[in-house]
């Protein structure tokens, strides 16, 4: 079997790279024609952190009002730098103040659906959550009785998702019920 060594990137592709890091995205000249120039813009700034609505607003300006490419560029600015709705008007109105209203409508279903995801997670995280606790006393019930589960039911349905994982792992060693929650200061 041949061995491989590392790959090394050459020294020219190494001083490119770092040319191309040193220079400012707004000095770059991307293209001469204005909608390729602002694919090329979107591009260039998914790598920063967070997309101003200055940025939106020089990147509007590129694009022209009715192109079916507009709103796509539109909705990829959205998912990746996940702009707020605020941020997306401010930005519009900066560059093309007539089309504020359509264009935040025409996005819409993309705050909509960050939001439904951002409610789905919250909810699967719950219903982990709520298992975990049916599982703990579930456990409490069989190896201590009924009584033990009845005692501490309220408590174990209100615990946050940390302290039942650690009654979870404290139940496999515990020989009475207060070892369950020997880590808890809420137990007296």
């Amino acid at each position: 079997m041949e061995v491989l060594e590392p790959w090394t990137s050459p020294v020219l592709v190494k001083s490119q790279r770092t040319r191309i890091k040193q220079q400012p995205l707004e000095n770059v000249d991307f293209s001469d024609h204005p909608l390729l120039r602002a694919g090329l813009a979107a591009l260039a700034w998914a790598f920063v952190t967070h997309f101003q609505p200055e940025q939106l607003a020089r990147l509007l300006r590129d694009l022209p009002d009715e192109h079916p490419l507009t709103r796509q560029i539109l909705i990829y600015i959205v998912r990746v730098h996940t702009m707020t709705e605020d941020e997306f008007k401010q930005g519009v109105a900066m560059a093309k103040p007539h089309l504020v209203e359509a264009l935040t409508m025409s996005l819409a279903q993309e705050w909509m659906d960050r939001g439904e995801a951002k409610g789905l997670q919250k909810g699967i995280q719950q219903g982990i959550q709520q298992g975990e606790a049916q599982t703990l006393l579930r456990q409490i019930e069989r190896k201590f009785g009924p009584q033990a589960r009845m005692h501490c039911q309220q408590r174990v349905l209100q615990a946050d998702e940390a302290q039942l994982l650690q009654w979870i792992d404290n139940i496999l060693t515990a020989e009475r019920l207060e070892d369950l929650f020997q880590d808890d200061s809420s137990l007296q």
